[in-house]
């Protein structure tokens, strides 16, 4: 059983690609800001990305099979863009 979780630990979810994507941006917003309101967003970007990558391993530890654990992260980055669309268009 120990060795199921650890392959399931290393594979790629929709929130684990989210989070690359999250730091790869901070990068770019800290080294590419010249105004110095870069910082703000940087920190808020690295805060999210830390919570997502938590999220994404309670969900590896909470649901089983890979399946159910991509539909339900696809899911919720599939709510949070239309309400994101929807409420503050």
């Amino acid at each position: 059983m120990i060795h199921t979780n650890r392959k399931m630990m290393r594979k790629i979810t929709p929130f684990l690609i989210s989070v690359v994507i999250m730091l790869f941006s901070a990068v770019c917003f800290f080294f590419s800001d010249e105004l110095g309101q870069g910082e703000f967003t940087v920190i808020g970007l690295l805060i999210l990305s830390l919570v997502t990558f938590l999220l994404d391993l309670v969900f590896k530890k909470w649901l089983k099979g890979y399946k159910k654990i991509v539909l339900v992260e696809s899911a919720i980055i599939f709510i949070l863009i239309i309400n994101q669309y929807l409420f503050f268009w």
